[in-house]
């Protein structure tokens, strides 16, 4: 079973009572491309958790606000959903986009059902 981090700036993560990831962790609006819609993630099912955040690193996340934590999903929680996986060219090996986002009407549930779906786990600086 493979696995995917989405890494997250801090207003995708609530971090009052208690943390939990926010729909927007997945917002394809402001970083998606308009004939396309996409969500960039990373394969790191085979990785550690050192190894993981040199992702960000190298990918200059951490730089960009996006230091606060990780999203994972296994394969099987995204079959849950209509969103597909698809390897992005020419970049990182891990690289992996989300596609087949659904239309505005249902863009809510689906992204409500992911950051249901997605472990949390906090940057460890």
């Amino acid at each position: 079973m493979n696995e995917y981090s989405r890494f997250l700036r801090r207003n995708a993560v609530n971090r009052e009572k208690e943390f939990y990831i926010k729909p927007n962790a997945f917002d394809v609006r402001k970083i998606g491309v308009a004939q396309r819609p996409e969500v960039s993630i990373y394969n790191t099912g085979a990785l550690d958790s050192e190894a993981i955040w040199k992702i960000a690193e190298n990918e200059g996340l951490i730089k960009h606000r996006y230091s606060f934590g990780r999203a994972t999903l296994t394969d099987s929680q995204i079959a849950q959903t209509v969103i597909e996986l698809d390897p992005f060219p020419n970049a990182a090996a891990e690289h992996v986009n989300m596609i087949n986002w659904p239309d505005e009407a249902d863009l809510l549930e689906t992204q409500l059902k992911l950051a249901r779906l997605a472990t949390l786990f906090l940057h460890p600086n």
